[in-house]
């Protein structure tokens, strides 16, 4: 033993993480940072096997380990080293870095949102270096990290990973049959670490972990995940259960996602379960940016901010699409009002998410969305790099804006099936733009056609209202439409019903106005006798019911409350299908 190393021989027949580890092992119980780098030394280097044996370090709860005092140093095997890098490479210097296979893990277990600073094992960069190294290919892009704190960790200018570097990804190819051979990291805390790329972690797996105003120059102000080419998904980083507060990057606030390739039918980054709150980029994405699209799926997006124009929660870069599914996104938004776009999200695939207060959606689709309460210059918009808007079964209600719908590319446009428009609010963008006229009547009207074509298709418009500027007067106005026909702006609607408009002239013009019904929807509207129906779903003697068009895709399909989209051989107009089969029975009881 050596300096308070508490070492022990074990025979360990348990997989430690995703890298199995069988044999004779070493744990390793640290309390100084001495004893830390004695237990590094000591480690055995790990053959070039990758189901080799990983040896633990065990971090004494209650400690901070101050690694900003260590001296550059290089141990002789070269296995390993202090406040510098292994010979030869240009990865820039780390506080700690190894070539062996080694499981790191704080003593106390306890999830990180219940431990007090007397529970936390903590690693502490004082911003002199990045923290953690791990270093080679089946040994040190291998190891685990479990229960630790990376605090204060910085990597040096234009390096990446201010709290823990690895290339794991790019090295465990699927081809070579290691695919489930990463490293990762589970309950831990990243704490104000800095990079140029990924401020917390690089090139990591991280589980059920925290992440804590951290900051990259450029890419992942949390986290940058990579993945050399995409085999089906297995080559590329994953993040679930995580938490982004107050993250900051260029580019992908929370996380930056970069792949170099996608090939047919691969998942090109994943992110689940997560919360990204007060996270800000300057160019694309506060919460979340993706080089070529992935999968987002369960996250919560709360008060994430681009500066510059695109994304304030999600972006998707270079044409690509990324798939979002039962997220729920509050109060997302760009500050660019001139050029911004998607203040919400842009060039994203919805599914089953909800959105509220600001933020503006720019090209994509949506598919059983609902938009309660949102409010900016637009609700939705297309752009050069994301000329269209596709929405299926959605529901836009209590919403305010300028106008909901705006085109801007002739090559592109808007489409609308099955969609219910209720209760909205068009002259007044009610967003904090500094230069921002806050209301617009002139140019107030629910769609603004000025490139291209805008189709409504089956869908409701009821309640919606035109404010008036500088006064307290509203008018009716379900079906205000514009289409700047000198740029060869359209506008089609087809089997729709509306409440009220201002005037016959405010869509008569459009393409298959002829087709359009005036009425009543008689929405459930929370009456008593429907208990559990949305208050936007239609009653039996709706004129929306069975009033549709059938369209392919509807086989099989399901409204926004899930139920059959064809319930009674013809499809309903707007985004819930009426499955009530009788009105209620009332019994009189005579006694």
């Amino acid at each position: 033993m050596k300096n308070n190393v508490i070492m022990k021989r074990i025979l360990f027949a348990a997989a430690l993480g995703t890298c199995s580890a069988y044999g004779d092992i070493q744990i390793f119980e640290v309390d100084s940072v001495a004893a830390l780098t004695n237990a590094i030394d000591l480690a055995n280097p790990s053959p070039s096997d990758a189901g080799a044996a990983y040896d633990v370090i065990r971090l004494k709860a209650g400690v901070t380990f101050d690694l900003s005092t260590l001296s550059e140093y290089t141990s002789p095997d070269g296995t390993w080293g202090t406040m510098g890098a292994p010979s030869g490479n240009s990865n820039g210097k780390s506080c700690l870095w190894y070539k062996k296979k080694i499981h790191f893990e704080g003593e106390d277990a306890t999830h990180w949102k219940a431990k007090t600073p007397g529970q936390e094992s903590v690693l502490y960069g004082g911003n002199a270096a990045r923290i953690i190294y791990p270093y080679g290919t089946w040994d040190g892009a291998c190891s685990t990290f479990k229960h630790i704190v990376f605090a204060n960790g910085k990597a040096e200018s234009g390096k990446n990973g201010g709290g823990l570097f690895s290339l794991g990804p790019s090295i465990h190819s699927p081809t070579s049959g290691n695919q489930s051979k990463m490293g990762f990291v589970t309950n831990c805390v990243f704490r104000s670490c800095s990079a140029y790329n990924g401020g917390g972690s690089y090139s990591y797996n991280v589980y059920d972990s925290s992440f804590e105003t951290c900051s990259a120059a450029n890419y992942g102000g949390g986290a940058y995940g990579t993945g050399s080419s995409n085999y089906a998904g297995i080559a590329t980083n994953r993040f679930d259960t995580c938490v982004f507060s107050g993250c900051t990057a260029g580019n992908g606030g929370g996380i930056y996602h970069n792949e170099s390739s996608v090939i047919e039918g691969a998942l090109a980054g994943y992110i689940a379960h997560c919360a990204f709150t007060n996270c800000t980029s300057s160019s694309g994405g506060g919460g979340v940016c993706l080089r070529v699209g992935g999968l987002v799926s369960d996250c919560q997006f709360v008060t994430n901010t681009c500066t510059g124009n695109n994304g304030g929660a999600i972006c998707v870069e270079d044409n690509y699409r990324g798939t979002v599914v039962d997220c729920k996104f509050t109060d997302n938004f760009h500050t660019d009002q001139n050029w911004g776009r998607g203040g919400a999200c842009m060039n994203v695939d919805c599914t089953r998410c909800t959105f509220s207060g600001r933020g503006d959606l720019c090209g994509g689709s949506f598919d059983r969305c609902i938009f309660d309460g949102v409010r900016d210059v637009q609700i939705f918009r297309t752009a050069s790099a994301e000329p269209t808007v596709y929405a299926t079964n959605c529901l836009i209600a209590n919403c305010s804006a300028i106008y909901l719908g705006y085109t801007g590319v002739a090559a592109g446009g808007m489409e609308f099936v099955n969609c219910t428009f209720a209760d909205n609010t068009i002259g007044v963008a009610n967003t904090d733009y500094t230069n921002a006229q806050g209301e617009d009547d002139s140019l107030a009207c629910m769609f603004y056609c000025n490139r291209g074509t805008v189709a409504l298709k089956n869908c409701i418009f009821s309640g919606n209202k035109r404010k008036k500027a500088g006064a307290k007067t509203y008018y009716d106005s379900d079906l205000r439409l514009y289409a700047n026909t000198d740029n060869g702006a359209t506008i089609q609607i087809s089997n729709s019903l509306f409440t009220k408009a201002e005037s016959v002239s405010d869509y008569d013009w459009a393409e298959g106005a002829n087709t359009l019904v005036q009425g009543n929807p008689r929405f459930v509207a929370g009456d008593a006798a429907y208990p559990g129906l949305p208050y936007y779903s239609i009653l039996r003697k709706s004129l929306a019911r069975n009033a549709g068009v059938n369209a392919a895709w509807m086989t099989g399909a399901v409204d926004l409350a899930g139920n059959q989209r064809i319930f009674d051989e013809v499809v309903d107009i707007g985004c819930y299908e009426c499955h009530i089969i009788h009105p209620p029975r009332f019994i009189v009881i005579v006694r």
